[in-house]
């Protein structure tokens, strides 16, 4: 209809309606862009809020899962330093329990839970553009940043590490225990001579390696939960979610 009305225009010389269609068409083509243009960004909006609700939900996971872990590592690794001092006469303390548990235990240096599988999906379907908000897109480099450090940092530590009672099985009594009395789960219990501990040359090097190595872990793990938080922080905020907001949750999850 448009292209019979434009020839008969040229055919009759009627160039104001020639240029009145010329422009009814332009706007036309113009309008579609924008409509089609308007309904791809609402999809991609809609594609971000569907990304950034999952990655807040499977950070909270992630940090539920990581907490008690990482803190367990945080007190072996205060109790290491201790140890430490009483070994090399630095400080005059009366080691105990929880500082055997923490020799004990120093060589488990591998990574607490760190994956996001959001993440992993944006990182195969080459979804980042979809995050608009540079603080999330920050955050995000960040803690992808913190857990490829931290894995590079168990690599070295698994090659040196030390299972200090099967090396020195002299030096300990160990018994395997319920982690709780309902529980199907089994742990390690020790008890450690310190004094033959102290006075033995080898352990206290061998002692210095795990030490090194713990440590080292638990600090780079502390960067991975601390860039985890971060992230947490910068997701609220672009969501526009409070403290209160996560209290609710949880006292609805009660």
């Amino acid at each position: 209809m448009i292209l019979a009305r434009l020839t008969r225009a040229i055919r009759e010389q009627n160039w104001f309606a020639v240029v009145l269609e010329f422009v009814i068409v332009i706007a036309g083509v113009v309008i579609g862009f924008q409509v089609t243009a308007w309904n791809a960004d609402r999809s991609e909006r809609v594609r971000e809020a569907a990304y950034l609700e999952r990655l807040h939900a499977e950070v909270e996971e992630l940090e539920s899962l990581r907490g008690w872990r990482v803190a367990s590592r945080q007190r072996h690794a205060a109790n290491l330093v201790e140890v430490a001092d009483f070994l090399h006469d630095r400080r005059d303390i009366t080691p105990g329990e929880w500082h055997c548990t923490a020799i004990g235990m120093s060589f488990t240096v591998t990574n607490p839970t760190d994956r996001l599988g959001v993440l992993d999906e944006l990182l195969s379907v080459g979804g980042f553009d979809t995050i608009r908000s540079p603080d999330v897109r920050e955050a995000i480099a960040r803690y992808m940043l913190a857990t490829r450090r931290a894995a590079d940092a168990n690599t070295g530590s698994e090659f040196q590490i030390v299972i200090l009672h099967d090396r020195f099985p002299e030096l300990f009594e160990v018994e395997t225990v319920r982690i709780r009395p309902d529980a199907d789960l089994l742990r390690p219990q020790f008890e450690c001579d310190f004094d033959a501990m102290r006075a033995n040359t080898e352990f206290r090097h061998a002692f210095a390696t795990n030490a090194f190595s713990f440590t080292s872990h638990n600090r780079q793990n502390e960067l991975v939960s601390e860039a985890l938080r971060h992230l947490h922080d910068a997701v609220d905020q672009t969501l526009g979610l409070t403290a209160e907001d996560h209290d609710t949750g949880q006292e609805d999850a009660a």
